[in-house]
């Protein structure tokens, strides 16, 4: 069960609530995207009404500002909230994306590399 909550008159009280199966905490991917969508796996969730969607990618992403990083079969492709992509690009077909942000003058960016890079960068 995933409940969404809210606070008022400084109390929380239960919004809304979800069921889902979870095989195993430690490979359950959640994470939030601005201050209204919750990512929970292949889900998207309104943490207002609690309403849920499929989300358009496979695998891991990272959340960069407003959108959704991810790299699969050789691309590696940026998303919106309402689902549709934002940018593609080619790239190895093992390239994924790395956990952490760079902020540089003001603009984040994220690094994609595949595993012959990581071997190559840590021998």
């Amino acid at each position: 069960m995933r409940p969404g909550y809210s606070l008022t008159g400084g109390r929380a009280s239960e919004s809304w609530s979800v069921k889902v199966e979870i095989v195993n905490i430690m490979e359950t991917y959640i994470v939030f995207w601005d201050n209204d969508t919750i990512v929970a796996d292949d889900q998207l969730y309104d943490v207002a009404t609690g309403d849920h969607r499929s989300v358009p990618w496979k695998g891991a992403v990272v959340i960069v500002n407003d959108l959704a990083l991810s790299c699969e079969s050789g691309s590696c492709s940026a998303w919106r909230k309402d689902g549709s992509r934002a940018w593609s690009v080619d790239a190895t077909e093992e390239a994924n994306v790395s956990e952490g942000v760079i902020v540089r003058s003001g603009k984040h960016y994220v690094v994609a590399v595949g595993e012959a890079d990581r071997d190559r960068a840590h021998p």
